[in-house]
């Protein structure tokens, strides 16, 4: 998975194999979104591109509030509003068959 942020510089890779997980723990307050690493725009992810084995890609985007896949809390594993409202959190997220039954050819 590649995050990039407004400039459409990709700043974070994530890279997992079929049954492994990563964790990804944000800070800030009600507001903080996923992949927004902190307010300076160069670690703040507003589209990312998820691989599936080099050859498959599935795009997301959080643009005009139209949050999807990995960039919309109520998408999570875990997600509860009272966590969210905490401080310091950790969110999962399930990759499943119907994500790589989406995925394209990558361009």
């Amino acid at each position: 998975m590649v995050v990039y942020n407004k400039l459409g510089s990709a700043f974070r890779t994530l890279r997992l194999q079929e049954g492994e997980s990563v964790s990804v723990e944000l800070e800030g307050d009600v507001g903080v979104k996923p992949w927004h690493f902190n307010d300076n725009i160069n670690s703040a992810g507003d589209s990312s591109v998820i691989i599936f084995n080099e050859l498959l890609c599935l795009s997301e985007v959080d643009r005009d509030d139209k949050y999807r896949g990995t960039f919309d809390f109520r998408n999570y594993d875990n997600y509860t509003p009272e966590l969210v409202q905490q401080r310091k959190f950790t969110l999962y997220y399930t990759f499943t068959e119907e994500h790589y039954a989406q995925a394209q050819p990558c361009e």
